[in-house]
């Protein structure tokens, strides 16, 4: 009985055990995935079983994007389907035809292929602001680094009463914001303007003001951000 139970269990989770690799440089040694991510109690759904009546998603990517894992004890597991449930603030794998919560406590930052040629890191980082732990995309890292934060509101189907807003479906609307890191500080929020801009960089004011008055960098854009960083870590 016990040797029957023993090769049901392997059955059922060999497929979902691959070996993790040690990140170049570092002492390299195999871990299992099954060890690492710990799927079976975390089972969320099945593909087959996504819900229907809803506009937009919680997801940062429409599909499952290919992505390796980086844990910040130096491990690495690469090419497993991941996608970021920035609602929730949760991130799922999909193996076969279900989809798995990920034990992310331990990990350090994901690198995710999002198309041909593009690659999307996104660090686990702490923001005082929110009081917890959160997954932001790296825009920029350098002296400085720039984040972006990726977040949903959501709203629920209105369409009875006199007063309804005639919302037939929940909806997720996209949101996002961006958190700029200086030197040893803390993350803080950057909006989209001068002022915001000119608050954080506060050391380097006078040569900033000037650089913005001068080439006008578009700070409505993340190109724009990141131009006036770029210069700003320049004065470093």
């Amino acid at each position: 009985m016990k040797s029957n139970i023993i090769l049901l269990f392997l059955f059922l989770f060999m497929p979902l055990i691959i070996s993790a690799q040690a990140v170049p440089g570092s002492t390299g040694y195999e871990m299992t995935e099954m060890n690492i991510m710990n799927p079976s109690p975390d089972l969320l759904r099945t593909k087959s079983a996504d819900a229907y009546g809803t506009t937009g998603t919680p997801y940062v990517f429409e599909d499952f994007k290919q992505g390796n894992i980086f844990y910040a004890n130096k491990m690495r597991v690469d090419g497993k389907l991941l996608n970021y449930d920035c609602y929730n603030d949760r991130w799922e794998y999909s193996s076969g035809n279900s989809i798995y919560l990920l034990n992310s406590s331990q990990i350090d930052y994901f690198e995710i292929f999002s198309g041909q040629d593009t690659i999307m890191l996104f660090k686990q980082v702490f923001v005082e602001k929110l009081k917890k732990q959160v997954s932001l995309q790296v825009l920029y890292n350098e002296n400085s680094i720039l984040y972006k934060r990726h977040f949903r509101e959501f709203r629920e189907a209105d369409y009875g009463g006199a007063y309804s807003q005639d919302r037939r479906y929940d909806e997720y609307h996209d949101r996002e914001s961006y958190y700029l890191k200086t030197g040893d500080n803390e993350p803080q929020v950057l909006k989209s303007n001068k002022k915001s801009a000119l608050e954080i960089m506060q050391g380097q004011r006078e040569e900033v003001e000037k650089y913005i008055k001068k080439e006008k960098p578009n700070l409505k854009t993340e190109a724009g951000l990141v131009q006036l960083i770029r210069f700003y870590d320049s004065l470093e």
